[in-house]
């Protein structure tokens, strides 16, 4: 499948996070990837240190409809690389691991609530029935059967990443930098 070339007029090495808000959960979503609380699908989008980056063509139009949220089009790759949760993913164990992309068997589009010890685990899975938690979650949630959810991948650590989130599609964007261990 073909990919698009995108580009970013100023950010540059960073992962970058556009909220739609024309896709809300039904329940506030920890984001184990970028530490935020999602209230609506987000995009999660790793730009090189040109302010470049290559999406599937269904993420493209998601981020289309999103209002583009400042990227600019610079053209179609035939055969993009493939796309991995990291750089380090493959090599990682799913203790060393920030975050753990889960699937549930049959679940799709709809809130998890999982009781357990007298507290919950609450998020929900998208239209492919994914969902990306904290590590400590995850294992957790695992340790109790893993209510029907299989692992299918893991995020590495975002050691000294910068996180620019913009909140798009439907309201005027807030935006805030912060680098992965919380500083400005």
């Amino acid at each position: 499948m073909p990919g698009i070339r995108l580009h970013h007029p100023t950010l540059r090495s960073c992962v970058y996070v556009v909220e739609d808000y024309l896709t809300p959960y039904t329940v506030p979503y920890l984001c184990g990837t970028c530490k935020e609380t999602h209230q609506n699908k987000a995009l999660h989008i790793s730009l090189d240190s040109d302010g470049y980056t290559i999406l599937a063509e269904p993420v493209y139009e998601r981020l289309r409809r999103c209002g583009m949220a400042g990227m600019v089009v610079d053209n179609e790759v035939a055969n993009p690389p493939p796309t991995t949760l990291g750089a380090e993913a493959a090599v990682l164990s799913e203790n060393e691991a920030a975050s753990i992309a889960i699937q549930h068997r049959t679940m799709r589009a709809e809130p998890v609530y999982v009781p357990l010890n007298g507290k919950a685990i609450a998020f929900s899975v998208d239209d492919a029935g994914i969902a990306i938690l904290p590590r400590d979650t995850w294992l957790e949630l695992k340790d109790h059967g893993g209510y029907g959810f299989d692992v299918i991948g893991v995020v590495p650590p975002l050691t000294g990443m910068r996180i620019k989130v913009v909140k798009y599609a439907g309201r005027a964007p807030e935006q805030r930098v912060t680098r992965s261990d919380g500083r400005s």
